[in-house]
């Protein structure tokens, strides 16, 4: 922090909050006429009146409080290069064809001593492969963040490999570990869950180490823990050490991401191990009880004012159970409810206690692979469809499809119509 404050282009203001909102920090940047850091202190307490507090040191990710092992010390005053992570189709369109980047964070008190940006290509290239001069660093549109304008065409180099066991680590795909592809988190994503992770890409994480009986379910592909699982007394906890908005990894934008949620809720919210108290719409709702309940009724609330009984039959054990009070010793019986085509929550009021499903949307919904034109009219049987490919290029992709009228011109015309009427009217009055 002390070497950052010197007379000439010193960042201004630090701000010290346990909690900041794009919107918050939008407001501290407008507000003050220089530049502005800001570093979240965030307080955590138990029961006991202990109090643990986590911060990111100011300038952490420049390894200033510290180098790792086998590395040298860096000065943030010496650098003037910022490095970006970039995939082909944006770094073609953008770093090259428009020489600029934009929606970056950049820390406020080294926007002055940038002088380059370098592009980072992520696999299979993994390497700088291309720089810029900088021309000038200027807030984005309405937000927290910055673009970059390049003074010219970006100048080819290298590759430029990362350093290996550097305090820098390149955006990396997440892998399921060995005792993660058995846990319920991941019951929605098949037999090799590994795969939905490997296209998602990781710019930061923050630093995990299981204890009590944790366990590491996902890593990074150089072993870092990205999500852990574990026990406080009766309940459960699962830490995700990312984000989960864009800011630093891409996964929010992933098919993979509602079926990854799915998963952690359907886990936390469970009674007992694989009893989720969760099915899909549509699914019916089975209630188990003891043999001596035996053609009594089950009453189910649902939501849209969907209500109905089920009786208590007998059943086999091997089915799987939402309500299952009491010991193993003795029958079962089962009541089934079956309308439950609506998603929601559905109250069940049985012979022994009062219990609560959740009925979701099927996580199939989840996949934003593209249908074909005949996957399109199977699905919408009873719609005249008219299909054509759109181009993120098409200026009027609208009035091109065949058979498609544009009426905004006739609207227009009628509008402007009823306006004459309206002053002549007025006119005449």
């Amino acid at each position: 922090l002390e070497r950052m404050i010197n007379p000439d282009n010193a960042f201004n203001a630090l701000v010290i909050i346990d909690e900041v909102s794009d919107e918050l920090e939008r407001a501290l940047v407008s507000r003050f006429g220089f530049p502005v850091e800001i570093i979240t202190l965030e307080r955590f307490a138990d029961a006991q009146g202990s109090r643990v507090y986590r911060f990111d040191p100011f300038l952490h990710e420049l390894g200033t409080n510290g180098p790792t092992p086998g590395t040298a010390q860096i000065d943030p005053a010496e650098i003037d290069t910022i490095v970006v992570p970039a995939r082909d189709e944006g770094f073609e369109d953008v770093f090259l064809g428009e020489h600029r980047w934009y929606k970056i964070r950049i820390h406020s008190g080294m926007i002055p001593r940038i002088k380059y940006i370098a592009g980072y290509r992520v696999a299979p290239t993994s390497a700088i492969t291309h720089y810029a001069e900088v021309e000038s660093i200027e807030r984005w549109e309405d937000s927290s963040k910055y673009v970059v304008n390049f003074s010219g065409p970006a100048t080819e180099i290298g590759p430029i490999a990362m350093v290996s066991g550097g305090s820098v680590k390149p955006p990396q795909g997440a892998v399921v570990t060995t005792k993660g592809i058995a846990h319920p988190i991941f019951s929605l994503m098949g037999i090799n869950p590994s795969r939905l992770f490997s296209m998602i890409r990781l710019r930061r994480v923050a630093p995990l180490s299981p204890a009590g009986g944790g366990q590491v379910l996902m890593a990074l592909k150089d072993g870092t823990p990205v999500l852990v699982a574990g026990r406080a007394g009766a309940g459960k906890i699962t830490v995700w050490g990312a984000t989960c908005d864009r800011d630093w990894t891409d996964i929010p934008v992933r098919p993979v991401f509602v079926p990854f949620l799915r998963g952690i809720v359907n886990y936390l919210g469970a009674r007992s191990e694989g009893a989720v108290a969760g099915i899909e719409a549509g699914e019916p709702i089975r209630v188990l009880s003891s043999a001596h309940r035996v053609g009594q009724s089950v009453q189910v609330k649902g939501p849209f004012g969907i209500e109905g009984t089920a009786r208590l039959r007998g059943v086999s054990l091997s089915r799987p159970d939402f309500h299952d009070p009491g010991g193993s010793q003795g029958g079962r019986v089962e009541a089934k409810f079956t309308n439950t085509h609506r998603a929601g929550f559905y109250e069940i009021l049985g012979p022994d206690e009062k219990e609560w499903v959740a009925a979701n949307v099927p996580a199939s919904e989840a996949s934003l692979d593209a249908l074909s034109e005949a996957e399109l009219r199977e699905r919408l049987p009873w719609l005249d469809l008219a299909v054509r490919a759109v181009g993120a290029e098409d200026s009027e992709p609208g009035s091109a499809i065949e058979g498609r009228l544009d009426l905004g011109i006739y609207l227009f015309l009628f509008m402007a119509a009823i306006l004459v009427c309206e002053g002549a009217l007025a006119d005449r009055s």
